[in-house]
């Protein structure tokens, strides 16, 4: 009987110390039944990063870079809504079809725009093109 208690009181300190062990990341786990309870939170730790990395792929998330914007204020020259260019000061823009025109501060039109009005116009710089995002004018 004294047998049974000392090997029970032995299984007992083992499981004990092997759960002591376990808790702590860095101490080496001794017994084969700390290395599978060292597993064992291994195991773990690796579903925890799986669901991160699965919780991300289905959030995914678009970083747009933002580009400069710059400003410009001169007189308008060289005015062709046709070709939809125009120079303000000694900035050559390129009109596109986003591009807001305000004269007077009333919304207005690239027809409404002329040559010799001053002017300050808001661009972006892409592809080594100064594209126009609005033009705000006041007649003479």
């Amino acid at each position: 009987m004294r047998k049974i208690y000392a090997l029970a009181l032995a299984s007992c300190l083992t499981l004990g110390a092997t759960a002591a062990l376990a808790q702590t990341a860095t101490a080496p786990a001794p017994t084969t039944t700390a290395t599978s309870a060292s597993a064992a939170t291994t195991a773990t730790s690796t579903t925890a990063t799986t669901t991160k990395t699965t919780h991300k792929a289905k959030h995914k998330v678009k970083h747009v870079k933002k580009t400069a914007s710059h400003k410009v204020t001169g007189d308008v020259s060289k005015m062709d809504c046709t070709a939809n260019t125009v120079t303000v000061d000694t900035t050559d823009l390129v009109i596109g079809t986003t591009t807001t025109f305000t004269l007077d501060g009333k919304k207005a039109t690239c027809a409404d725009v002329k040559d010799g009005n001053k002017a300050t116009a808001t661009y972006t710089t892409k592809d080594g093109k100064n594209n126009a995002t609005r033009i705000s004018a006041k007649s003479k």
